[in-house]
């Protein structure tokens, strides 16, 4: 049970005479611009951006491996990007408003910071197995069906996400709001309270969280987008280079020696005719195997883009202990202004995953008109076209 004597009201300070590389009036700047002006926008599109997402899924239907992969990243972005919104809505109302109720709303952001969190790291693990099965679906296309079944995507979704609750449920029962009474005024008041391994975790989540999970996770990303490049560089490079023409050739050279010659030529006779509509076949799905590689790449690309100053800013940390969020610390103002900027990028990176799946799945690009468009009667042919026409993504 958590300790009911270890409590510790929620005060927040603003910086002074700190010895920083940033003046301390420029930290309230900071923030404000930042974390308000710029960062609220984006915060707001990005729920709303991720809602359209799960709805169109939904609409397209979760049945598949590749559909229910990319709905479950639009929940966790969901997930994610609210309880940081909510988190600071309550500090905009503490420190701009100055609001006062009898919950302490500074408390309330530190306990849903945590939540951030786990969508968070359940966000990576999601974009992590996208990469490794769209690279296995070119590296072992044979067994590629039978490895990542619907049911197997599922379960490691679901596992993933189990794994994450697991290592943040210590965090979640070790933090609550506690009564404290004031002495001066005679009144109570709910403030943040936690239980001492909350400190312990703390400082587990700074190298577990701070640099094996995106050290990790990138390696991961980058090593499958080079192997899904690679392959469908030899797969079309090998394709290029056999016309119709040469394998009939060779395989008639092959069969004059046979003693089955003319069912042979018989046969490759019929195949020579079902070669040309391959051939064009193959020609046309050079489009939609680009479209993958670019798909693939600017996932990757804005996945590391908008975490990639986790990494330095916990390795930085190690070797200065005076940068941290600690006010008073020397370099206090300038963690303040990087972890902004982190913030901002990690946000903008969650938000812009709807444009990636509007410019490489065509379906969701029809099912995104429809919904901001008035039902029009469809053809037969469109119909047909929209249950046969499988996803890019």
């Amino acid at each position: 049970m958590p300790s009911a004597n270890c409590k510790s009201s929620t005060i927040l300070l603003s910086p002074t005479e700190s010895i920083d590389l940033i003046s301390d009036e420029s930290v309230d700047f900071i923030r404000f611009t930042l974390g308000f002006i710029l960062d609220f926008p984006i915060l707001i599109f990005g729920m709303s951006a991720n809602i359209i997402n799960m709805v169109v899924y939904i609409t397209i239907g979760i049945g598949d491996t590749v559909s229910v992969s990319f709905f479950a990243l639009s929940l966790v972005h969901f997930g994610c990007i609210f309880f940081y919104f909510a988190g600071r809505v309550f500090i905009v109302l503490k420190k701009i408003f100055n609001i006062e109720s009898y919950i302490d709303l500074g408390a309330v952001f530190y306990l849903v910071a945590f939540y951030n969190c786990l969508f968070k790291d359940v966000a990576d693990g999601i974009i992590v197995f996208i990469a490794v099965q769209k690279c296995c679906c070119v590296a072992i296309p044979f067994h590629f069906k039978n490895t990542f079944t619907y049911a197997r995507s599922v379960s490691a979704i679901v596992i993933i996400f189990l794994a994450a609750l697991a290592y943040y449920l210590p965090t979640f029962t070790g933090q609550w709001l506690g009564p404290v009474v004031d002495s001066l005024t005679n009144t109570t008041r709910l403030v943040y309270t936690y239980h001492p391994r909350i400190l312990t975790l703390i400082r587990i989540s700074k190298v577990f969280n701070g640099l094996i999970l995106p050290v990790l996770s990138h390696s991961l990303v980058i090593l499958c987008s080079v192997v899904l490049s690679i392959k469908l560089k030899r797969a079309v490079t090998f394709r290029n280079s056999r016309s119709p023409k040469e394998i009939v050739d060779k395989t008639n050279t092959k069969s004059l020696f046979s003693k089955k010659t003319f069912h042979k030529l018989d046969a490759l006779h019929q195949e020579s005719g079902n070669l040309n509509f391959s051939n064009k076949r193959l020609q046309k799905l050079k489009g939609k195997e680009l479209k993958v590689v670019q798909a693939v790449y600017f996932t990757a690309i804005l996945f590391i883009a908008s975490n990639i100053g986790n990494v330095p800013i916990q390795f930085v940390g190690f070797f200065i202990p005076d940068f941290q969020d600690i006010c008073g610390s020397r370099y206090y103002n300038t963690y303040v202004l990087v972890t902004s900027v982190q913030a901002l990028l990690d946000h903008l990176g969650t938000a812009l995953h709807i444009f990636i799946y509007v410019k490489f799945n065509q379906t969701y690009r029809r099912k995104l008109k429809a919904l901001f468009c008035s039902n029009k009667p469809t053809t037969g042919d469109q119909r047909r076209g929209l249950k046969v026409e499988s996803l890019v993504l």
